[in-house]
């Protein structure tokens, strides 16, 4: 074009037609193979994240899960980590680190009379099913020695309930 704007000269290029037949199917040799590589590269990448977060948050999960199921809180979870998953690990190995010491705690609870602190009915029987049990597959003899104090209550009415859980204690240190 011209400073006006007309055309000043016209240039045209004519292709042989077996070029343009080549360049149509050399540019879709090159779609084939960019699709190929565009479906390697996300694969590669989909492994990749299988590897790094899919698989050790389902590893994770299980571990949990079995944790729980099996009622075994006293394991914990691998925590060597320094991602969001090692987080997570070290977070539910801390929760897990609390819930056994209440239940440590609940079950002496469970077991002792809060007065006396003493075993309590429930721990005599789970002893007494312990020693049956080891008797039985040992093969020998058991012995129970059950003992009463003659007129405990009286010296309970007597004295009061907290020299009555003394006198308790006491007699149990004997024992």
């Amino acid at each position: 074009k011209d400073m006006l704007g007309q055309d000043a000269s016209e240039i045209q290029m004519t292709w042989p037609r077996t070029l343009s037949i080549k360049g149509d199917s050399f540019l879709g040799e090159v779609r084939k193979r960019m699709a190929l590589l565009n479906v390697i590269s996300l694969l590669i990448v989909l492994l990749m994240l299988d590897r790094m977060i899919t698989s050790p948050l389902l590893a994770l999960r299980r571990l949990i899960s079995s944790i729980a199921t099996e009622r075994s809180w006293s394991k914990r979870l691998p925590a060597k980590r320094t991602d969001e998953i090692g987080d997570v690990a070290r977070s539910t190995n801390v929760m897990l680190d609390v819930l056994e010491k209440q239940l440590d705690s609940l079950e002496a609870l469970s077991n002792t009379n809060e007065l006396t602190g003493l075993p309590n009915r429930r721990a005599f029987d789970r002893r007494l099913q312990t020693a049956l049990g080891l008797a039985k597959r040992s093969g020998r003899p058991m012995a129970l020695l059950m003992l009463d104090l003659d007129r405990f209550k009286q010296y309970n009415d007597l004295l009061g309930h907290v020299e009555g859980d003394r006198a308790l204690q006491i007699f149990a240190d004997c024992l």
